[in-house]
């Protein structure tokens, strides 16, 4: 299992610069199928987080809240999983496992919301009304200029 960003941002560069194979990327890294396929997958989600970041730090004094959810099943403890990305990432807003989520008897965030793809980003106000889907980029940041000017 990865234990730090150096070897993931490796396995992205050596997957979509250098263009090998995943089947060379799990001999090269040492790595199975199933972790090279999570680093894959994650990359969009690492890709919105700048721009989640600088939204958090400009709006949430004016009460912009972000809720991420970890969606991903983990093999270890998934409470420790989402705390160790939290560190790592540094993220002040609030993350939820999925996994436990359904543990406790709830559905799937993904069926719940209609999410199809990650990451899935919905702009909601206060009164829980979907205001935005595919909340992302320069429209996200025109909305939430609009919103909390």
């Amino acid at each position: 299992m990865l234990t730090n960003m150096d070897t993931w941002t490796a396995v992205r560069r050596a997957l979509f610069v250098e263009k090998i194979s995943q089947r060379e990327a799990c001999r090269r890294f040492q790595l199975n199928f199933r972790t090279i396929q999570k680093i894959v997958r994650t990359l969009p989600c690492q890709m919105e987080i700048p721009g989640m970041l600088e939204a958090y730090e400009k709006y949430h004094d004016s009460g912009l809240e972000i809720v991420s959810v970890y969606i991903w099943q983990s093999e270890h403890d998934p409470v420790a999983t989402v705390k160790s990305y939290v560190e790592e990432k540094k993220l002040p807003w609030i993350i939820i496992s999925e996994e436990l989520s359904k543990k406790a008897g709830h559905p799937a965030y993904g069926d719940f919301y209609g999410m199809r793809s990650v990451p899935t980003m919905v702009l909601v106000d206060k009164e829980g009304k979907i205001i935005m889907t595919d909340a992302r980029g320069v429209p996200l940041q025109a909305k939430l200029a609009e919103i909390f000017k």
